[in-house]
Parts: C-alpha cells; structure tokens; sequence
C-alpha cells in the first residue's frame, strides 16, 4: 500500500536505494510519514499540509516527491508541484497570462511549493507566494512547502504587513512542521 515509503523505511535498511538515504536522522519522519499518508493518527495531523525545512540537501525535495506518488497511490489525487520561483517568475512574464499561474497554485487540491523563500523578494514583500498561501488556508487545500527557512524566518518572511500574526496564525493551523536535520546528501 504505501510502496513509496515502505520500501525505504522498512525494507532498506542497508540504504541500497541510490536516490535516498534513510539516516538515523530522517528514519523517525518517514515512519511517522507513513501514518500520516495513511490517515492513521500519529505524530502529524493528516488534516494539515506539511512544512518541511532543514539545510540544503537533507532531503526534502525527494520526500515531497514520495508524498506525491504516494497522494496518488492511497488518495487518488495527483500532488502538483512547482518551485516557489516558478510561480513568481511565471506570474510576472509578460507574454503569459498572468492570472492563470496563480490561480491555479490557489486551487489545486494538493499543492506542494519547493523552496519558499527562494523566490527573490518585491519592494511590496513576497505578496504573490504569500497570498497563494492565504488563499488556500481559505479553501481548506491540502499543501507541502520545503524551505531552508527556519519557523521563525518563513513567519517573517510571509507575513503582512501589519504586525497582527495573520499569516503566522494561518500557517500554525495549516501545517505540520518537519525539520529535517543531517548532513547534505549531495
């Protein structure tokens, strides 16, 4: 049922799979990723998206990767996945239409974001990412974000202008947090 995961959890344990490593680090949260995808309660709320975080080259990019096969596997649902300066970069091209980029990150019912905060900043703030974030907090959408940002920094970085939480609060109920800690795997 949960191949994706499964394998590297539990039947590598020789770490022979060339793409991933499982570490002493990373092995708890692909367990608990196991009852998360599988909707069984456990260390994550399987009602939430996730947010993972960590240094470069922990990981997170290729365990989004196996959520979304694994969304398609148990959920029937397809995980999309753009870069966080994709989504920017396609919204202010000229010759695109802009609305329809942003618009769609709003509304697919499973979106993972890599690199939030890796998008380059505005004069006006990092509206565009953070209002795709708003409006799917709205419509209750499931979404997985990895960021090299800390907690503190992606509450920062997104939040509004106006000093009251409004994005910090959002993202509390929105999101799991997964730090993913070890060495690089590049």
């Amino acid at each position: 049922m949960l191949y994706h995961l499964h394998s590297l959890v539990i039947e590598d344990p020789a770490n022979d799979n060339t793409s991933f490593v499982v570490t002493d680090e990373n092995k708890k949260v692909l367990t608990d990723l196991k009852y998360y995808l599988a909707r069984i309660p456990g260390e994550y709320d399987y009602r939430k998206g996730i947010a993972f975080n960590g240094s470069v080259g922990t990981g997170k990019t290729m365990i989004l990767e196996m959520i979304k096969r694994c969304i398609f596997d148990l959920w029937a649902k397809e995980l999309t996945i753009f870069t966080a300066p994709y989504i920017k970069d396609e919204f202010y091209r000229e010759d695109h239409d802009r609305a329809s980029v942003a618009h769609q990150a709003k509304v697919y019912p499973f979106l993972g974001i890599n690199d939030i905060g890796l998008e380059r900043a505005t004069v006006k703030g990092d509206e565009l990412i953070r209002d795709v974030l708003y409006e799917r907090f709205e419509r209750r959408l499931y979404t997985f974000i990895t960021t090299n940002l800390s907690v503190s920094q992606l509450y920062r970085r997104y939040e509004y202008n106006d000093a009251v939480g409004r994005m910090t609060d959002r993202f509390k109920h929105m999101f799991n947090y997964v730090k993913l800690s070890g060495a690089s795997f590049r």
